[in-house]
């Protein structure tokens, strides 16, 4: 990958996912959405192998969505070694979120408005931070997508999961945003602000 990609990421994920949920200026799910494909992208999981449970990247392929969102990656430059796995991971559990949230970051939301009493229990949080395979991270990223109650800031949660595995940075942003502990990174720009990716034209 490049050497910071969240923020091209970011861009990518908010684009499809509005395109793949029809979204409105509200973030909401639109009546022309994809419900056939975002369904399928829901039922994606893993299978047995011997190094353990891999990411079913095959049927992913099979979902005219998830080639959409390949295609954009793939043109950004993004790609990058085990890439595959993790976008998969990234588009199942997007698949998950009906309602952008985009001027929050995910932490904050897992935090919720009393650190006394998280949206995330810590113990989950901190099984999060030490997840290290993707297999175990679309577990992850579901019970995020479910805890969130479907509301989520998608770019940045979609972003998020693709460097989580190979970026400790992020891991640290998410606890110290977790935690209380200063400012969460600060949101991107609206949408309707943000650079169009290489190879996908402004609507």
């Amino acid at each position: 990958m490049a050497k910071d990609p969240y923020d091209r990421l970011h861009a990518i994920f908010g684009r499809w996912w509005r395109g793949l949920n029809d979204s409105n200026d509200n973030g909401e799910r639109g009546d022309r959405a994809d419900r056939a494909d975002i369904a399928r992208l829901r039922r994606v999981s893993t299978f047995p192998s011997e190094v353990g449970p891999r990411i079913d990247v095959a049927t992913a392929l099979t979902i005219a969505a998830f080639r959409d969102l390949y295609r954009r990656l793939h043109d950004s430059g993004e790609d990058s070694a085990d890439w595959e796995e993790r976008l998969v991971v990234a588009a199942v559990t997007l698949a998950h979120v009906r309602t952008d949230a985009p001027a929050r970051q995910t932490a904050q939301l897992l935090a919720g408005a009393n650190q006394d009493h998280k949206v995330m229990a810590e113990s989950r949080f901190l099984r999060l931070l030490r997840v290290r395979t993707p297999a175990e991270l679309m577990d992850e990223g579901r019970r995020i997508a479910a805890l969130l109650k479907t509301g989520a800031p998608v770019a940045d949660l979609g972003a998020s999961l693709m460097v989580w595995l190979d970026d400790p940075n992020r891991r640290r942003l998410w606890a110290q945003s977790y935690y209380g502990l200063g400012a969460p990174p600060a949101p991107l720009k609206s949408p309707s602000d943000q650079q169009t990716e290489p190879g996908v034209l402004q609507s």
